[in-house]
This record gives C-alpha cells, sequence and structure tokens, in this order.
C-alpha cells in the first residue's frame, strides 16, 4: 500500500486506522472530482463545491488561528491543497458532540435555505464571519458544513 506524500504528516494525528483513512481520503478525492466537474451526484442533484475538510484534534498544532467568538481554535484550509483544516473546540465551545469530535466535510452551497429542506439540522445557520452563512448537517451518522457566501465575500 503507497501512501500519498506527507500522510503520515496531514493524518498522523487522527484515531483511526491508517487503511481505513486512505481508503477515505481515496473515496472523497474521486467524489470530490466529480463534484469540481460539476458532475451531480448519484440523485440528480446539483454539483456542491468542496470548501475544506475539518478535522477535531486535542492537541496543538502549526499555525493556530484563535477564534475566540465561536470558541475554537483553527489552521488556514487554503494554506494546503487539500483543504484540511485542523480544529480543536474549546471546553465550552456550544456546539453538538458530534461536530467536536468527527471530521466534518464543506460544502459550497448557492440556496442554503433550500439545502436544508428535509435535512436533519445540528448547528442552525448562523453567520460565523460577514459575508457567509453556514449550517451543520448530519449525513448517515456524519456531520456535513454547507456554506453559501453572499456577494461581495471572497472564499
Amino acid at each position: 500500500n503507497t501512501k500519498p506524500d506527507g500522510f503520515a504528516q496531514i493524518f498522523g494525528k487522527l484515531p483511526m486506522h491508517e487503511s481505513a483513512l486512505l481508503t477515505f481520503i481515496q473515496r472523497l478525492e474521486v467524489h470530490f472530482r466529480s463534484l469540481q466537474a460539476g458532475q451531480p451526484d448519484a440523485r440528480n442533484r446539483p454539483a456542491m463545491k468542496f470548501n475544506h475538510i475539518g478535522i477535531p484534534v486535542k492537541d496543538a498544532f502549526e499555525g493556530e488561528i484563535d477564534v475566540p467568538h465561536l470558541k475554537i481554535t483553527v489552521s488556514d484550509h487554503l494554506n494546503n491543497p487539500y483543504g484540511i483544516q485542523w480544529q480543536r473546540y474549546w471546553q465550552d465551545a456550544p456546539y453538538p458532540e458530534l461536530v467536536k469530535t468527527v471530521p466534518h466535510v464543506a460544502f459550497e452551497v448557492e440556496d442554503l435555505e433550500k439545502e436544508l429542506q428535509g435535512q436533519k439540522v445540528i448547528i442552525e445557520p448562523n453567520n460565523p464571519s460577514p459575508g457567509v452563512t453556514v449550517a451543520f448537517v448530519e449525513v448517515n451518522g456524519a456531520p456535513v458544513e454547507l456554506m453559501q457566501f453572499h456577494s461581495g465575500r471572497t472564499k
């Protein structure tokens, strides 16, 4: 089994069996390529654009950015080619345990309200920063972040 360059550096912090994680990453890569190519998914829904993968950790990491109003410390997901964002939730962070412990994938959507219809919303729509509205849904036991950028906001 050949590992991608930097595999241990990037994913060595995760409490997941290495081969299972590699399989997960390979499946995500195939899925994201189809999404970025604008192909509809299996349910004939319009493609959503991948933004980042948020990976919760307990320990410190390089390039920490404290976000006090959200009670979280993050890394910059734009500083790597895969959109990986390390996240350490503060002890009093008011988020569901699922979000604080399970990695999530974030997608940009055109109409957040429409995308939330019929979904199990676990974090209601909110504005973590100017020009963006986000919400989290639970899909097959995993958290998914949906992000709507408003005009004038750079992604």
